[in-house]
């Protein structure tokens, strides 16, 4: 698995987007789904955070789209050191491949990629053999590595990605806009409050359709041919999976039952899928 989004190829079969609100979709049409895909984990507090928006424009007036060493290197450092606090050094990077490049150069080509612990497989926490840097996903276990990478919600690829370590790696970084980092590290705040109060359990209620479960990341159960049926299928209940068989689909953080009453209603036909 990897940290960087699927192609457009993935999306083909795809509804067009014309606009998102907290957990859901909409057409052009005024077809609504329900986002399972959730920008591969980056959308994990919903497409707009409250107040996301306002951060972006007052950062822009303040500092202009100038990509330069800013404060909020160090306050993304504070808030990172508080949620991983073995993970003393911070490192800020424009984008995944900046921060593969940085760390290619340090420790060599073995570095890369950055392994995800839900390649380990569907319903176990053995994180012990992962070796080398690796992902941090929201609800699971921090995995024993000397370099992280955490999956953080927010403003997607483009407002820094953010690589954590041990000790110094002494790596170069390359620095990011103020207007897009700031907002980043905003909706990082309003994450780790939000999992450090949410009852975390909150996604048990959620149909268990064609999926096998690990916290709140959906494996399907079929087959790598069969999934783009399946995409159909679950599209036609009202539900925008991940495009990608082996980049799980997320259980959103909140929803109504009108949202997933047709995936109930095909529950009976998912439970014989393997």
């Amino acid at each position: 698995m990897s940290f960087e989004l699927p192609s457009s190829a993935s999306f083909a079969g795809f509804p067009s987007i014309r606009r998102s609100r907290g957990f859901r979709l909409y057409t052009p049409e005024g077809r609504r789904f329900l986002d399972l895909y959730q920008d591969a984990g980056r959308g994990m507090l919903g497409s707009r955070p409250k107040g996301l928006a306002l951060r972006f424009k007052n950062s822009l007036d303040k500092l202009g789209p100038a990509a330069m060493p800013s404060i909020w290197e160090r306050r993304a450092a504070r808030l990172l050191n508080s949620f991983f606090p073995d993970y003393p050094q911070v490192s800020v990077f424009p984008s995944y491949p900046e921060a593969m490049k940085a760390l290619e150069a340090r420790l060599g080509p073995d570095s890369a990629p950055f392994r995800d612990p839900l390649d380990a497989g569907c319903g176990t926490d053995e994180l012990s053999e992962i070796d080398g840097p690796c992902i941090w996903r929201p609800f699971l276990p921090v995995p024993p590595t000397d370099v992280l990478l955490p999956v953080l919600p927010g403003t997607g690829t483009w407002g820094g990605v953010f690589v954590l370590s041990r000790k110094s790696l002494d790596l170069i970084q390359a620095p990011v806009p103020s207007f897009l980092l700031a907002p980043q590290v905003y909706a990082a705040g309003l994450f780790f409050r939000w999992i450090s109060e949410a009852d975390l359990d909150y996604y048990k209620s959620f149909p268990r359709g064609p999926w096998e479960r690990r916290g709140p990341y959906l494996f399907p159960r079929c087959a790598k041919e069969a999934y783009p049926g399946l995409v159909q299928e679950l599209l036609s209940c009202g539900i925008y999976p991940s495009p990608d068989y082996h980049l799980p689909s997320i259980i959103p953080g909140s929803y109504e039952e009108g949202d997933i009453k047709s995936l109930r209603n095909w529950e009976g036909k998912w439970k014989s899928v393997r």
